[in-house]
């Protein structure tokens, strides 16, 4: 459900990451190249408790110490200054 393309448009070999459980709606990058992923996934990487929202590291390793408690219904997603993410939806 995740896949990272070089500049010719060729998967990168190099990015493995976690895989969903199920699907994956939006993305967002920080400055540090760790990637916020939302979605409607119950588990994350066969790790369950990580449900519909988590943090991958820049080689798309699923981050175990970032797990936040929220619901599928984010609509937008967006990091800003200071690598602080902005969430919009029915946040529960």
């Amino acid at each position: 459900r995740l896949a990272r393309l070089n500049a010719d448009l060729t998967l990168d070999p190099t990015f493995l990451p976690a895989q969903a459980s199920n699907t994956v709606l939006r993305l967002a990058l920080d400055s540090l190249g760790r990637i916020y992923v939302q979605g409607s996934f119950f588990n994350f990487d066969g790790q369950l408790g990580y449900s519909n929202f988590v943090r991958l590291a820049a080689d798309g390793a699923l981050d175990l110490g970032y797990k936040p408690s929220l619901s599928s219904s984010i609509t937008g997603m967006r990091v800003v200054a200071q690598d602080r993410l902005l969430l919009a939806g029915s946040l529960l």
